[in-house]
C-alpha cells in the first residue's frame, strides 16, 4: 500500500514538472526541437548508463551533477530552456524522474497534434516493414496519427495484443489458448 501511495506521487510530482515544462517549450520558438531534444537526451541516458548512475546518485553533491550537466549540454548544443530544467531536476534531487517527464510531455505533444498513442506487444520483435504495417493498420482503423510503441512479451506465445486508450485488441495465442481453457472447463 505505502509502495502503491509512493508510485502515484512520483508520478503526479513527474506530471507536474512535464506540464511546465511542456508550457514552457510551447512559448518558445522551438518547442518541438526542445521536446525532441529531451527525447534523445533520455535515449542517451538509457545508453550511458554511467552518466545516468552519476546524474541520479544521491552520494554525489549536486554542484557536481550540475557542472557536469552544464558540460553535457554545452557538448549537445542543448536549449536553453531544457538546459535549466536539468539543472532544475538536479538541484531538487528529481532526475531520476526525467524519463517519466519525458513520456508525459511526449503524450502531451501527440494529444496536441491530434494524434493518439498505441501500444502493440508481441511475442517477438516485429522487423521494420512489419511495424509500418502495423502503423498503417492502425491509422486506417482510428483515421487519426498514430504513435505506436512496440514491445515484447514473450508470454503470448504468437500473435499481438494493441491497446489504443482503453481499447484493447488481443489476438494472440495465448489469449486464445485461456478462452479454450476456460470453455473445456465449462463442458466438463
Amino acid at each position: 500500500m505505502a509502495e502503491e501511495i509512493k508510485i502515484a506521487t512520483m508520478s503526479e510530482i513527474s506530471r507536474r514538472y512535464a506540464v511546465a515544462f511542456f508550457e514552457l517549450a510551447q512559448e518558445s520558438k522551438n518547442a518541438q526541437e526542445t521536446i525532441n531534444q529531451l527525447g534523445q537526451f533520455v535515449g542517451l541516458l538509457a545508453q550511458e548508463k554511467k552518466l545516468a548512475s552519476f546524474l541520479i546518485d544521491p552520494r554525489v553533491a549536486p554542484e557536481r551533477q550540475q557542472s557536469l550537466m552544464i558540460e553535457v549540454t554545452k557538448q549537445l548544443k542543448t536549449d536553453v530552456l531544457l538546459k535549466n530544467f536539468f539543472l532544475l531536476l538536479l538541484r531538487q534531487r528529481r532526475f531520476h524522474l526525467v524519463s517519466e517527464i519525458f513520456a508525459i510531455i511526449h503524450h502531451y505533444q501527440i494529444e496536441k497534434e491530434g494524434g493518439i498513442e498505441a501500444e502493440v506487444t508481441t511475442a517477438q520483435k516485429l522487423l521494420a516493414p512489419q511495424q509500418d504495417e502495423v502503423k498503417k493498420m492502425l491509422i486506417s482503423q482510428v483515421a487519426k496519427n498514430v504513435d505506436v510503441n512496440f514491445k515484447i512479451d514473450q508470454n503470448l506465445i504468437a500473435g499481438m495484443k494493441i491497446q489504443i486508450g482503453s481499447r484493447v485488441i488481443d489476438a494472440s495465442l495465448q489469449s486464445k489458448l485461456v478462452r479454450l481453457q476456460q470453455m473445456m472447463r465449462g463442458v466438463g
